[in-house]
C-alpha cells in the first residue's frame, strides 16, 4: 500500500486509570490522539470521546 497526499494518520493511545489508594483498575479509560498529518495531540476521557475528536478533525477538514 502506498501513501498518498489524502491519507489522514492518527495514533490513539488508550489506557485505563488506576486508582493511587488501591490500585485497582477504574471504568475510566483515557486517551491521548496525535494527528500524525499536522502535529496536535489531543487528549479525551474515554473511548467514545476520541473517536469523536477524530470524527471532527476529518469533518472539519473535509467540509471546505
Amino acid at each position: 500500500m502506498l501513501a498518498s497526499n489524502d491519507d489522514e494518520v492518527f495514533v490513539i493511545r488508550l489506557w485505563q486509570e488506576r486508582e493511587v489508594a488501591e490500585l485497582s483498575p477504574s471504568p475510566h479509560w483515557r486517551a491521548r490522539i496525535s494527528y500524525v498529518n499536522n502535529g496536535q495531540h489531543f487528549y479525551a476521557s474515554s473511548i467514545d470521546n476520541a473517536f469523536a475528536v477524530v470524527r471532527f478533525l476529518l469533518s472539519e477538514k473535509y467540509q471546505s
